[in-house]
């Protein structure tokens, strides 16, 4: 799930994207930080490791890559056996 966060900072006039640290936690733990200090004053605030995940993604994205050309040439045979 994306979610848009107010900017706190110098981009404060542009909306931010960002993760829901408890869904991606559900997926991928490994990338989720937990602060137990607060240091926005909040106490066991979650945030994702964006540098961590990256890495992930680009994976995953590959291989949605690869799958996406074996259905197209499989496409592209079943659409030739049916003469289209």
């Amino acid at each position: 799930n994306d979610m848009y966060l107010k900017s706190r900072g110098k981009d404060e006039d542009r909306p931010q994207m960002g993760l829901v640290a408890q869904d991606v936690a559900k997926v991928v733990p490994e990338v989720v930080l937990h602060d137990k200090l607060g240091v926005t004053g909040m106490k066991d605030v979650l945030s994702v490791d964006y540098e961590r995940l990256t890495a992930l993604l680009i994976e995953a994205v590959k291989e949605l890559n690869t799958k996406v050309d074996v259905l197209q040439k499989e496409n592209k045979e079943i659409k030739a056996k049916l003469g289209k």
